[in-house]
């Protein structure tokens, strides 16, 4: 008998819930935590198990649809459910972020808690020279990169409405404050154009001057 493999989401997430619960008790065992850490270990094989069966069921694009992706994770980040499955919200990344553009979820309750993200309006990623959070990472959530071709966290759109280029002003600063080539330019026709070199680091969103909407934001890849 086949099993829809979307019925077996719930069970994961409550092994993921209290074996975080008993992950985040920093308190020296005694009876009442002996029992915490207890069903910690013998739900943490269940949820791989299940886990396991679940990837090998439901298609990558599937299971993006199941997680999907609602805040810029740095760069290097995984798959947004295999990201949630190997992150273990060490907090190392934002510590070692030059800009401190790294944040760390609210701890909401939600397989997002604790987990990092970067909101570009307020502090983008400056895609620094080591991409040092990529390094930092201890899980693998963050894949180790070497160059910023290799960043995928989104791309920037245009607000042609929006941008005040279209009321005659020669502002070009998400252009001069890019800081990967080929990635954003102004094109023959006067208007800002973001080429396929974009890596969705947020730069030209933080720098953007519009008020109080943004006319170039960093859409989710």
């Amino acid at each position: 008998m086949s099993v829809c493999p979307f019925r077996l989401l719930p069970a994961v997430a409550l092994c993921r819930i209290i074996t975080a619960m008993a992950d985040n008790d920093d308190r020296p065992i005694g009876r009442r935590d002996f029992f915490g850490v207890a069903l910690k270990k013998l739900l943490a094989p269940a949820a791989d198990y299940v886990d396991g069966k679940i990837n090998a069921l439901i298609p990558p694009d599937a299971r993006e649809m199941v997680f999907p992706r609602i805040r810029l994770r740095p760069p290097g980040a995984l798959p947004e459910s295999d990201f949630l499955a190997t992150c273990i919200h060490s907090g190392k990344c934002a510590e070692v972020c030059p800009v401190q553009a790294i944040k760390l979820w609210e701890d909401d309750d939600t397989p997002n808690a604790r987990t990092p993200y970067i909101e570009a309006s307020l502090q983008a990623c400056v895609v620094c020279q080591n991409i040092e959070c990529t390094r930092a990472c201890p899980s693998g959530a963050l894949t180790p990169l070497t160059s910023p071709d290799q960043i995928h966290m989104g791309f920037a759109r245009m607000d042609y409405d929006t941008c005040v280029r279209a009321s005659g002003e020669d502002c070009r600063i998400c252009v001069e404050k890019c800081p990967v080539p080929n990635a954003i330019r102004v094109g023959e026709d006067n208007r800002i154009e973001v080429l396929e070199g974009c890596v969705g680091c947020g730069v030209c969103e933080m720098y953007c001057p519009t008020q109080p909407n943004k006319a170039i934001t960093v859409h989710i890849v």
